[in-house]
């Protein structure tokens, strides 16, 4: 009788377990195609001249970040940085110059889309860092690529 009840537990179990991970075919094509669309990303490559709010930025790739500066009276200085937080290029954006943190990624003209929440009005802003030429001229400033 207790062997009877093991397996009847064991079975109980199985069946709950395999009724939980299931997948119909719709749902892994579906999964399976927006995981192939998140892949294809802009990598930054060199220092990039970018154009947001008729203001001409400098973004500079590191090893793990892209640093973002400004001219100002003929000085560099620090606008914003970047920290790439998903394999599928989704970044950070942080400031000295404001409290606010932006969520964004490049699209696929390489022009970087970011996301801000605005409290006083509660909503998100979208704002686009429009990409222009590189720093050093004659040079490839990104590539698409498709992890697979």
């Amino acid at each position: 009788m207790k062997n009877l009840l093991y397996a009847l537990g064991f079975i109980l179990a199985g069946s709950l377990y395999g009724q939980d991970t299931l997948i119909s075919k719709v749902e892994q094509n579906t999964t399976l195609e927006t995981n192939q669309v998140a892949t294809d990303q802009f990598i930054l490559r060199e220092a990039t001249l970018f154009t947001f709010n008729n203001e001409e930025l400098h973004f500079t790739p590191g090893e793990n970040e892209i640093l973002i500066t400004r001219n100002q009276n003929g000085k560099e200085t620090p606008y914003a940085t970047l920290r790439q937080t998903t394999d599928d290029g989704f970044f950070i954006m942080t400031s000295p110059i404001s409290d606010d943190v932006s969520y964004g990624r490049f699209d696929k003209d390489g022009n970087f889309r970011t996301f801000r929440y605005n409290s006083e009005q509660d909503e998100f802003i979208e704002e686009v860092y429009t990409i222009g030429k590189p720093v050093s001229s004659g040079s490839q400033i990104g590539l698409k690529i498709n992890k697979q």
